[in-house]
């Protein structure tokens, strides 16, 4: 996988987990999907369209890595700094635990998908 594919990976996992992550501060609010009217709430929030834009902007670049990186390399290694951003996030953000388990998960994970992309 070329350079350029790293970055763009890194920077795709980075835009859908942003997304994911405005979508979870809506839903702090548990009352939002509580009913088919509070629906229409997400239309007036500012985080809903965040998130739908980092979706999108998500899209087109893993379309870029798509057109040039091996798919067998490229997607397990998106999932795998998805996983890594996401736990931080929320650990940080939402207060989540971040254990020994899951460091030791993640490692374990980072190393397989590493020895993965080394593959020409």
């Amino acid at each position: 996988m070329s350079f350029l594919g790293w970055i763009l990976v890194i920077f795709t996992a980075f835009l859908a987990v942003s997304a994911n992550v405005f979508l979870r501060l809506i839903l702090q609010n548990k009352h939002v999907l509580s009913s088919f009217s509070n629906l229409f709430t997400l239309f007036t929030n500012l985080n809903f369209y965040l998130g739908f834009i980092c979706y999108a902007m998500a899209m087109v670049v893993w379309m870029k890595i798509l057109s040039s990186e091996p798919l067998s390399v490229a997607y397990p290694l998106l999932v795998c700094i998805s996983f890594v951003f996401v736990t931080i996030s929320a650990s940080f953000l939402f207060k989540e635990t971040f254990g020994a388990y899951k460091i030791i998960g993640l490692i374990i994970i980072l190393s397989g998908i590493t020895i993965m992309s080394l593959e020409k």
